[in-house]
């Protein structure tokens, strides 16, 4: 049975972050933070992608949504006009 008169503490229901962990996040970021659509991009008849959202570097290459005009760089001017379109 459960002791029941003792609360579990916050550090007791977490963990910390690992160094693998975080290197894993830091690889995300580096894959989402390059790329985003500059329109809606669909895979088929789904949607893929919104205006905004961020697109994996790999997906980006390799489709060439960027050649075909479907995503734009961060940080670019064409980046800084599309949030200035979404209101962002």
């Amino acid at each position: 049975m459960a002791d029941t008169d003792k609360p579990t503490t916050v550090a007791e229901a977490t963990s910390p972050i690992t160094a693998e962990l975080a290197d894993f996040i830091a690889l995300q970021a580096k894959e989402y933070g390059l790329y985003v659509a500059a329109v809606q991009i669909h895979h088929g008849t789904a949607l893929a992608y919104n205006p905004g959202d961020a697109i994996p570097i790999e997906n980006c290459e390799r489709l060439q949504y960027v050649e075909q005009g479907l995503a734009v760089k961060v940080g670019t001017k064409e980046h800084k006009a599309l949030l200035e379109s979404l209101g962002r």
